[in-house]
Protein backbone atom coordinates (compact mmCIF):
# COMPACT_ATOMS: atom_id res chain seq x y z
CA UNK A 1 0.00 0.00 0.00
CA UNK A 2 1.48 3.34 -1.05
CA UNK A 3 2.12 6.31 1.23
CA UNK A 4 -0.44 9.07 1.54
CA UNK A 5 0.87 12.58 2.03
CA UNK A 6 -1.42 14.74 4.12
CA UNK A 7 -2.07 18.23 2.80
CA UNK A 8 -3.47 20.25 5.66
CA UNK A 9 -3.45 24.06 5.58
CA UNK A 10 -3.25 24.79 9.30
CA UNK A 11 -2.84 28.53 8.70
CA UNK A 12 -6.22 28.62 6.97
CA UNK A 13 -7.70 26.55 9.79
CA UNK A 14 -6.37 29.01 12.37
CA UNK A 15 -7.80 31.91 10.38
CA UNK A 16 -11.25 30.35 10.19
CA UNK A 17 -11.16 29.43 13.87
CA UNK A 18 -10.28 33.01 14.75
CA UNK A 19 -13.15 34.29 12.63
CA UNK A 20 -15.51 31.80 14.28
CA UNK A 21 -14.27 32.66 17.76
CA UNK A 22 -14.75 36.38 17.24
CA UNK A 23 -17.90 36.27 15.13
CA UNK A 24 -19.99 38.06 17.79
CA UNK A 25 -22.19 35.00 18.04
CA UNK A 26 -22.11 35.18 21.82
CA UNK A 27 -23.53 37.77 24.17
CA UNK A 28 -21.86 38.37 27.51
CA UNK A 29 -23.84 36.42 30.08
CA UNK A 30 -24.09 37.98 33.53
CA UNK A 31 -24.10 35.19 36.10
CA UNK A 32 -24.62 35.35 39.87
CA UNK A 33 -21.45 36.56 41.58
CA UNK A 34 -18.57 38.47 39.96
CA UNK A 35 -18.33 38.82 36.18
CA UNK A 36 -14.92 40.26 35.18
CA UNK A 37 -14.58 42.11 31.88
CA UNK A 38 -12.78 44.84 30.00
CA UNK A 39 -14.91 47.54 28.43
CA UNK A 40 -14.02 48.62 24.88
CA UNK A 41 -15.16 51.69 22.92
CA UNK A 42 -18.55 51.50 21.27
CA UNK A 43 -16.85 52.41 17.99
CA UNK A 44 -13.43 53.39 16.66
CA UNK A 45 -14.62 56.97 16.19
CA UNK A 46 -13.38 57.66 19.70
CA UNK A 47 -9.86 57.46 18.27
CA UNK A 48 -10.52 59.29 15.00
CA UNK A 49 -13.42 61.73 15.23
CA UNK A 50 -13.98 61.82 18.97
CA UNK A 51 -16.88 60.34 20.94
CA UNK A 52 -18.46 60.96 24.30
CA UNK A 53 -20.42 57.74 24.79
CA UNK A 54 -19.26 54.24 25.77
CA UNK A 55 -22.42 52.33 24.76
CA UNK A 56 -25.15 52.40 22.14
CA UNK A 57 -28.43 53.49 23.66
CA UNK A 58 -31.69 52.43 22.07
CA UNK A 59 -35.36 52.14 23.01
CA UNK A 60 -37.73 49.20 22.94
CA UNK A 61 -41.37 48.40 23.65
CA UNK A 62 -42.11 45.27 25.67
CA UNK A 63 -45.41 43.66 26.64
CA UNK A 64 -47.46 44.43 23.53
CA UNK A 65 -47.61 40.80 22.41
CA UNK A 66 -46.48 37.59 24.05
CA UNK A 67 -45.71 35.81 20.79
CA UNK A 68 -42.40 35.00 19.14
CA UNK A 69 -41.08 37.82 16.98
CA UNK A 70 -43.21 40.51 18.62
CA UNK A 71 -42.17 40.37 22.26
CA UNK A 72 -39.64 43.18 21.92
CA UNK A 73 -40.11 45.94 19.33
CA UNK A 74 -37.39 48.51 18.67
CA UNK A 75 -38.76 52.04 18.98
CA UNK A 76 -38.10 54.45 16.04
CA UNK A 77 -37.22 57.19 18.54
CA UNK A 78 -33.90 55.35 18.78
CA UNK A 79 -33.08 57.11 15.51
CA UNK A 80 -34.89 60.40 16.25
CA UNK A 81 -38.02 59.35 14.35
CA UNK A 82 -41.66 59.38 15.39
CA UNK A 83 -43.20 56.21 16.80
CA UNK A 84 -46.88 55.19 16.41
CA UNK A 85 -46.66 53.20 19.65
CA UNK A 86 -45.35 56.20 21.62
CA UNK A 87 -48.06 58.38 20.06
CA UNK A 88 -50.72 55.92 21.17
CA UNK A 89 -49.27 55.81 24.70
CA UNK A 90 -49.27 59.62 24.96
CA UNK A 91 -52.88 59.93 23.73
CA UNK A 92 -54.43 57.07 25.70
CA UNK A 93 -56.54 58.40 28.58
CA UNK A 94 -56.19 55.21 30.63
CA UNK A 95 -52.51 55.57 31.56
CA UNK A 96 -52.54 52.36 33.58
CA UNK A 97 -53.54 50.47 30.44
CA UNK A 98 -50.48 51.64 28.49
CA UNK A 99 -48.00 51.94 31.33
CA UNK A 100 -46.60 48.50 30.63
CA UNK A 101 -45.84 49.21 26.95
CA UNK A 102 -44.05 52.54 27.37
CA UNK A 103 -40.64 52.65 25.73
CA UNK A 104 -37.70 51.49 27.82
CA UNK A 105 -33.96 51.95 27.55
CA UNK A 106 -31.52 49.26 26.47
CA UNK A 107 -27.76 49.54 26.04
CA UNK A 108 -25.20 47.65 23.95
CA UNK A 109 -21.47 47.49 24.80
CA UNK A 110 -18.32 46.02 23.32
CA UNK A 111 -16.69 43.94 26.06
CA UNK A 112 -13.77 41.55 26.39
CA UNK A 113 -14.72 38.57 28.54
CA UNK A 114 -11.79 38.00 30.90
CA UNK A 115 -12.95 34.45 31.67
CA UNK A 116 -12.73 32.95 28.18
CA UNK A 117 -10.82 35.90 26.63
CA UNK A 118 -13.17 36.61 23.72
CA UNK A 119 -14.85 39.70 22.34
CA UNK A 120 -18.56 39.79 23.05
CA UNK A 121 -21.60 42.03 23.01
CA UNK A 122 -23.21 42.92 26.32
CA UNK A 123 -26.79 44.12 26.54
CA UNK A 124 -28.19 45.66 29.73
CA UNK A 125 -30.81 47.95 31.17
CA UNK A 126 -30.19 51.37 32.75
CA UNK A 127 -29.04 50.11 36.17
CA UNK A 128 -25.75 48.70 34.88
CA UNK A 129 -25.32 51.59 32.45
CA UNK A 130 -25.67 54.08 35.31
CA UNK A 131 -23.05 52.09 37.22
CA UNK A 132 -20.55 52.57 34.39
CA UNK A 133 -21.51 56.24 34.06
CA UNK A 134 -20.27 56.96 37.59
CA UNK A 135 -16.75 55.94 36.56
CA UNK A 136 -16.96 57.57 33.10
CA UNK A 137 -17.48 60.95 34.79
CA UNK A 138 -15.06 60.35 37.68
CA UNK A 139 -11.84 62.34 37.22
CA UNK A 140 -9.83 59.55 38.88
CA UNK A 141 -11.11 56.99 36.37
CA UNK A 142 -12.62 58.42 33.19
CA UNK A 143 -12.39 57.15 29.58
CA UNK A 144 -8.67 56.15 29.51
CA UNK A 145 -9.07 53.72 32.41
CA UNK A 146 -12.42 52.49 31.13
CA UNK A 147 -11.99 51.90 27.38
CA UNK A 148 -8.30 52.49 26.67
CA UNK A 149 -6.95 49.51 24.72
CA UNK A 150 -3.69 49.34 26.71
CA UNK A 151 -4.63 51.48 29.71
CA UNK A 152 -8.09 50.20 30.60
CA UNK A 153 -8.82 48.54 33.93
CA UNK A 154 -10.75 45.42 34.77
CA UNK A 155 -14.38 45.91 35.75
CA UNK A 156 -16.65 43.49 37.54
CA UNK A 157 -20.40 43.29 37.29
CA UNK A 158 -21.61 41.80 40.55
CA UNK A 159 -25.00 40.13 40.49
CA UNK A 160 -26.89 39.27 43.65
CA UNK A 161 -29.83 37.11 42.51
CA UNK A 162 -33.35 37.83 43.69
CA UNK A 163 -33.49 35.00 46.22
CA UNK A 164 -30.45 36.42 48.03
CA UNK A 165 -31.21 40.11 47.57
CA UNK A 166 -32.78 42.18 50.34
CA UNK A 167 -35.12 43.77 47.82
CA UNK A 168 -36.41 40.52 46.36
CA UNK A 169 -35.12 41.55 42.93
CA UNK A 170 -31.84 40.92 41.12
CA UNK A 171 -29.31 43.51 42.23
CA UNK A 172 -26.40 44.62 40.04
CA UNK A 173 -23.27 46.54 40.98
CA UNK A 174 -20.54 47.80 38.66
CA UNK A 175 -17.17 47.70 40.42
CA UNK A 176 -13.92 49.11 39.00
CA UNK A 177 -10.59 47.57 39.97
CA UNK A 178 -7.10 49.14 39.73
CA UNK A 179 -5.87 46.16 37.70
CA UNK A 180 -4.84 47.32 34.21
CA UNK A 181 -5.51 44.73 31.50
CA UNK A 182 -3.59 45.52 28.30
CA UNK A 183 -5.58 44.11 25.38
CA UNK A 184 -3.00 44.91 22.71
CA UNK A 185 -1.87 41.31 22.31
CA UNK A 186 -5.22 39.72 23.20
CA UNK A 187 -7.45 41.15 20.48
CA UNK A 188 -7.92 39.41 17.10
CA UNK A 189 -6.57 40.95 13.91
CA UNK A 190 -10.02 42.13 12.81
CA UNK A 191 -11.00 43.61 16.17
CA UNK A 192 -11.47 47.09 14.68
CA UNK A 193 -14.16 45.83 12.30
CA UNK A 194 -15.77 43.85 15.11
CA UNK A 195 -15.91 46.85 17.45
CA UNK A 196 -17.36 49.07 14.71
CA UNK A 197 -20.17 46.60 14.01
CA UNK A 198 -21.76 46.96 17.45
CA UNK A 199 -24.67 49.14 16.36
CA UNK A 200 -25.68 46.55 13.77
CA UNK A 201 -26.67 44.25 16.65
CA UNK A 202 -29.71 46.42 17.32
CA UNK A 203 -32.75 44.84 15.68
CA UNK A 204 -34.18 46.65 12.66
CA UNK A 205 -37.00 49.11 13.22
CA UNK A 206 -40.29 48.04 11.67
CA UNK A 207 -41.99 50.35 9.18
CA UNK A 208 -44.44 53.02 10.36
CA UNK A 209 -47.26 51.17 8.59
CA UNK A 210 -46.49 47.93 10.42
CA UNK A 211 -46.14 49.68 13.79
CA UNK A 212 -49.50 51.42 13.28
CA UNK A 213 -51.04 48.06 12.45
CA UNK A 214 -49.51 46.56 15.59
CA UNK A 215 -51.07 49.33 17.67
CA UNK A 216 -54.43 48.46 16.10
CA UNK A 217 -53.92 44.78 16.92
CA UNK A 218 -52.95 45.68 20.49
CA UNK A 219 -56.07 47.81 21.01
CA UNK A 220 -58.30 45.08 19.58
CA UNK A 221 -56.48 42.30 21.42
CA UNK A 222 -55.53 40.55 18.18
CA UNK A 223 -52.30 38.57 17.94
CA UNK A 224 -50.28 39.69 14.90
CA UNK A 225 -49.14 36.13 14.27
CA UNK A 226 -52.73 34.81 14.24
CA UNK A 227 -53.72 37.61 11.89
CA UNK A 228 -50.87 36.79 9.52
CA UNK A 229 -51.72 33.10 9.63
CA UNK A 230 -55.32 33.86 8.67
CA UNK A 231 -54.12 35.96 5.74
CA UNK A 232 -51.81 33.20 4.56
CA UNK A 233 -54.63 30.66 4.81
CA UNK A 234 -56.91 32.92 2.77
CA UNK A 235 -54.25 33.31 0.08
CA UNK A 236 -53.62 29.57 -0.07
CA UNK A 237 -57.33 28.73 -0.20
CA UNK A 238 -57.91 31.24 -2.97
CA UNK A 239 -55.01 29.79 -4.93
CA UNK A 240 -56.42 26.29 -4.48
CA UNK A 241 -59.82 27.42 -5.81
CA UNK A 242 -58.13 28.98 -8.83
CA UNK A 243 -56.29 25.73 -9.58
CA UNK A 244 -59.47 23.70 -9.21
CA UNK A 245 -61.30 25.98 -11.61
CA UNK A 246 -58.41 25.74 -14.06
CA UNK A 247 -58.51 21.95 -13.79
CA UNK A 248 -62.25 21.86 -14.55
CA UNK A 249 -61.73 23.94 -17.66
CA UNK A 250 -58.92 21.67 -18.84
CA UNK A 251 -60.98 18.53 -18.17
CA UNK A 252 -63.72 19.92 -20.38
CA UNK A 253 -61.12 20.19 -23.10
CA UNK A 254 -60.28 16.51 -22.63
CA UNK A 255 -57.04 17.41 -20.83
CA UNK A 256 -56.61 15.46 -17.62
CA UNK A 257 -55.03 17.27 -14.72
CA UNK A 258 -54.27 15.98 -11.26
CA UNK A 259 -55.76 18.37 -8.77
CA UNK A 260 -53.34 19.70 -6.18
CA UNK A 261 -54.17 19.21 -2.56
CA UNK A 262 -55.24 22.33 -0.72
CA UNK A 263 -52.19 24.02 0.67
CA UNK A 264 -52.05 23.79 4.41
CA UNK A 265 -50.40 26.35 6.65
CA UNK A 266 -47.71 24.69 8.68
CA UNK A 267 -48.50 25.11 12.35
CA UNK A 268 -45.71 25.23 14.86
CA UNK A 269 -45.74 22.50 17.46
CA UNK A 270 -47.07 23.75 20.79
CA UNK A 271 -44.51 24.61 23.38
CA UNK A 272 -44.24 21.93 26.03
CA UNK A 273 -45.33 23.19 29.40
CA UNK A 274 -42.54 23.38 31.90
CA UNK A 275 -43.17 21.79 35.26
CA UNK A 276 -41.20 24.36 37.23
CA UNK A 277 -39.63 27.78 36.92
CA UNK A 278 -36.21 27.39 35.23
CA UNK A 279 -33.07 28.09 37.28
CA UNK A 280 -32.16 30.98 34.97
CA UNK A 281 -35.45 32.79 35.73
CA UNK A 282 -34.90 36.55 35.95
CA UNK A 283 -31.13 36.20 35.57
CA UNK A 284 -30.19 35.46 31.99
CA UNK A 285 -33.05 36.90 29.95
CA UNK A 286 -31.98 37.29 26.31
CA UNK A 287 -34.78 38.18 23.85
CA UNK A 288 -32.72 36.99 20.87
CA UNK A 289 -31.91 33.62 22.42
CA UNK A 290 -33.95 30.66 21.16
CA UNK A 291 -33.86 29.28 24.71
CA UNK A 292 -35.87 32.29 25.87
CA UNK A 293 -38.12 32.50 22.82
CA UNK A 294 -39.66 29.09 23.48
CA UNK A 295 -39.84 29.35 27.26
CA UNK A 296 -43.36 29.59 28.70
CA UNK A 297 -42.04 31.84 31.48
CA UNK A 298 -40.81 34.40 28.91
CA UNK A 299 -43.02 37.30 29.98
CA UNK A 300 -42.61 36.89 33.74
CA UNK A 301 -38.85 36.32 33.38
CA UNK A 302 -38.52 39.42 31.21
CA UNK A 303 -40.43 41.59 33.71
CA UNK A 304 -38.28 40.32 36.58
CA UNK A 305 -35.11 40.90 34.57
CA UNK A 306 -36.03 44.46 33.55
CA UNK A 307 -37.21 45.43 37.03
CA UNK A 308 -33.99 44.17 38.56
CA UNK A 309 -31.68 46.01 36.21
Amino acid sequence: MGSFELKVDLDKFRQEEQERKYSYSAFFEIKPGENPLRLLPRSMKIFTEGDYLFAHRYFVHYNMFDVQGYRMIVCPTTYKDTCPICEYVSQEVDKEKVGRIRRQERFLYNVFDLVDETLKVMETGPQIYDGFTRYWLDSEWGPPKMVGIDTGCMFKIVLVPAEKSSTGWNHYDVVATPKVVDLTSKLPENWVEIVDSLESKISLVRSKEELSKLVEYYVKGISPVIEETKKREEVFEERARELEELAKQQVKGNQQLVLPKTVQVKQEAPVQQQSKVPDCFGLNFAPRDQRCKVCVYWTKCRDAFISAE
